[in-house]
């Protein structure tokens, strides 16, 4: 048994697992939902329960002519009503949780979207009676948006492959059995979500692959009228909508304008376009595609004053404020305001507060150094406010610490982003210091820098964090970018040798002393630059990775959904896609050679990254490498575990203490222990 063997190599580590929970929990999460969020009438908050463990999720009624909401606003004066107790929810559906919770637009109903750990459902409820209204609850609901009025419902489900595929509308006056089927997506390469507009006067079904977007509008205040198209399908075309006062803004990204383009489709043109869509033409150009700056994926928030976008040049993302003139916009958008926060290094994402008319949105800002915290920004005089924040306990001092992002020169001369987090007092910056590579960029994982207390844990012992975005990701999508995905993935190892070659340039860290994690798809970059230069690692540590990407797209039926195609081809039906994964998938490259000390987390019930592929990728490693190190696959049986002691330890204790193991570093946090060099 794999578990057993695990607890028993690392059975003297048990202590530091155990000190490493304790270093963890001295971060106090002030979760974002805690703070009154503006709806209409109401204030929405959430607040602990008596016992301190669970989220209760309640509303407050505001008075009667209460002025539009600011950055100082605070929770009003008035009686609690609960509209969803997570502990006692827990209790009466054996163990399911609220995935995602919406309230109607009068404010009388609820839509509750509920999961475990493999299947999700939906009940509805009556604010006023707390009654559950559904006497059977629906399965397999995803997204849902309510109409206008308030009674009619729109979700979407999916199909027998767990993809979102079809959305039906629900006339709740009507009948809360039955309901009608409005769109069915049969492309399996498609994803589908239903989701209302900012200004809630339109619905969107948004249909997506990971080359096309496809999407559906309808007036929010006719639910029973007519589905039409936004924009003919574009082939390699992919695009988000946001509308103000009948004009959709379209921010798209193709491979001829791989960092984004923003432009406007006006309501007259809309209005007299086919129900096929208008075409591409049509469109007017807001801001044209720039070599060095990408616009990001769900980074525009429009008002009815204000657009906001988010956009990047390397990372962490920036926020441009555009003023807009009153009614629609005729000519050209105005001059920007760039947003500026007070750590270089902070990122951020996106919140409206209120209803369309508010001028206020709430950014959450992070950086590797300084935790969470919820901001409200009020667009018409730039006054912000912070609303809640993590807390760091026990002695955290954040001037002890640094962070910088630096551009790293790629083989190929491309531009890499690599954030170096570490402690001013324990790094000296003379080749000698042990190192930590996380690989992020991969799939559409940012590569953000954010405050990670598991880092902390390193940082406290004279590790240097590095955080490298890597080709194949998201948020920058140029031309370098795109290379990572799907003909050449094997570029996205070569990013990684790159960093690690900056690392000794710059002599910060030592060339024996350098350890690396990714996990899910950030595991095929960093899995193949160990089959490639395995001595260049001092461990590894891959949470539930994908390693065995060939078979995952080529078995019957696949363990990768057919969307995930256009990330790395068809090897079934392209020679040259099935030649590239192959020699770029981890386990097909195995081979007869000295490898590093390793730690594989699988999960047993994740539903994407099965645990599968790192048991193969272990007994196909243990067959064939030439040396004894540590070779290690701890999976997480989710509530069916054999009593092992590491059981009683979260995976980010496993993981990090892993790393120090590696390292050698099983001591309190600032005590450096002597490490040996090399590998075995």
């Amino acid at each position: 048994d794999e578990n057993t063997y695990t607890s028993y190599i690392l059975k003297d580590q048990v202590p530091l697992f155990g000190r490493l929970s304790k270093e963890l929990a001295r971060l106090v999460r002030s979760s974002i939902r805690m703070a009154p969020l503006r709806m209409g009438t109401y204030q929405y908050y959430a607040r602990l329960n008596t016992e301190q463990t669970d989220l209760v999720h309640s509303r407050r009624r505001l008075p009667k002519d209460t002025p539009p909401p600011l950055e100082t606003d605070v929770l009003v004066e008035a009686l609690d009503e609960d509209i969803y107790d997570h502990a006692r929810e827990k209790e009466n559906l054996a163990g399911y949780v609220a995935k995602n919770i919406h309230v109607s637009p009068d404010h009388e109903l609820m839509a509750i979207v509920m999961q475990n750990r493999r299947e999700t459902f939906m009940q509805i409820r009556n604010l006023t009676s707390s009654e559950d209204l559904l006497a059977l609850p629906i399965k397999r609901v995803d997204t849902v948006a309510w109409a206008s009025n308030g009674r009619t419902l729109f979700y979407a489900t999916l199909d027998h492959r767990k993809r979102p595929a079809h959305v039906w509308r629900m006339d709740i006056d009507v009948s809360l059995e039955d309901s009608t089927l409005v769109f069915t997506e049969g492309n399996a390469k498609f994803s589908v979500r239903v989701e209302p507009s900012r200004s809630n006067q339109m619905l969107f079904i948004v249909s997506e692959s990971s080359a096309m977007t496809k999407t559906l509008y309808l007036d929010a205040s006719n639910p029973t009228g007519c589905w039409k198209s936004v924009l003919q399908p574009r082939p390699n075309t992919q695009y988000t909508v946001a509308d103000r006062l009948g004009d959709i803004f379209i921010t798209s990204w193709s491979s001829e304008w791989p960092n984004g383009l923003l432009q406007l489709l006006p309501a007259n043109v809309l209005a007299a376009a086919p129900p096929n869509g208008t075409t591409w033409s049509n469109l007017r150009m807001l801001t044209p595609h720039r070599r060095h700056v990408a616009l990001e994926r769900g980074g525009v928030l429009l008002t009815k004053d204000h657009l906001v976008v988010m956009e990047r040049v390397t990372t962490p993302s920036r926020a441009v404020v555009y003023r807009l003139p009153p009614g629609r916009l005729r000519g050209e958008l105005p001059r920007g305001r760039r947003m500026v926060f007070q750590d270089p290094t902070t990122v951020s994402s996106l919140l409206p507060v209120g209803d369309f008319n508010s001028s206020l949105i709430r950014f959450l800002v992070s950086s590797p150094r300084t935790p969470n915290q919820l901001l409200d920004f009020n667009l018409d005089t730039s006054l912000s406010e912070v609303k809640s924040k993590d807390e760091v306990t026990k002695g955290w001092d954040p001037t002890l610490y640094d962070s910088s992002t630096e551009l790293v020169h790629t083989f190929d001369n491309g531009l890499m982003s690599v954030t170096l987090v570490y402690r001013r007092d324990l790094v000296a910056f003379d080749g000698s210091a042990p190192a930590h590579i996380r690989i992020s960029g991969a799939e559409q994982q940012t590569g953000d820098p954010r405050f990670d207390m598991s880092v902390i844990s390193l940082l406290d012992r004279g590790i240097v964090f590095a955080d490298l975005y890597v080709r194949g990701g998201g948020a920058r999508l140029d031309s370098w970018e795109l290379q990572g995905k799907p003909a050449n993935l094997s570029e996205a190892a070569a990013d990684v040798m790159a960093g690690v070659s900056h690392l000794l340039q710059k002599r910060i860290a030592h060339a024996s002393r350098i350890t690396i994690e990714a996990s899910e798809a950030g595991a095929l970059a960093a899995a193949a630059a160990i089959n490639k230069f395995p001595s260049r690692f001092r461990g590894a540590v891959l949470d539930r990775p994908l390693l065995d990407v060939l078979t995952a797209l080529t078995e019957a039926p696949p363990a990768q959904p057919p969307s995930r195609y256009g990330n790395w081809g068809e090897p079934l039906r392209s020679v040259q896609a099935y030649n590239s994964l192959k020699s770029a998938s981890p386990q097909d490259n195995i081979a007869a050679q000295v490898y590093p000390n390793m730690l594989l987390i699988a999960s047993y019930k994740d539903p994407t990254f099965g645990y599968w592929e790192a048991a193969k990728y272990v007994a196909k490693l243990r067959s064939l490498r030439v040396n004894q190190n540590k070779l290690l696959l701890w999976t997480d049986l989710g509530g069916k575990g054999n009593g092992e002691a590491l059981e009683a330890f979260s995976s980010d204790a496993l993981r990090v203490g892993a790393v120090l193991h590696f390292h050698g570093l099983d001591t309190h946090a600032g005590e450096l222990a002597a490490s040996s060099n090399g590998n075995t």
